[in-house]
């Protein structure tokens, strides 16, 4: 069986939670989650929604991040194009 791609995991856990890009980085190996974001949306038509927060950083600094997360209107869609992309992994 094949792994999930990166935009196929960020995809799946969009459906369960809220990410920024550090949390994406730890939780998903994603290390460019607004890159990834802009591919679901760009490409496969899926809104991401997204709202700035302050977060540490660097140093315990304080930065501006995008918290992402796929609203429940966009399920369908989502689930849709995630049941495509694991019938290729087969």
């Amino acid at each position: 069986m094949k792994t999930p791609s990166k935009k196929e995991r960020v995809l799946f856990a969009l459906f369960k939670g809220f990410y920024n890009r550090f949390e994406a980085e730890r939780k998903l190996s994603d290390h460019c989650l607004h890159s990834t974001v802009s591919t679901l949306q760009n490409s496969h038509g899926i809104e991401v929604k997204r709202k700035f927060e302050m977060v540490p950083g660097y140093m315990g600094i304080m930065t501006k991040v995008c918290r992402y997360w796929i609203e429940q209107s966009q399920y369908e869609k989502a689930l849709t194009l995630a049941r495509l992309w694991r019938q290729s992994w087969n």
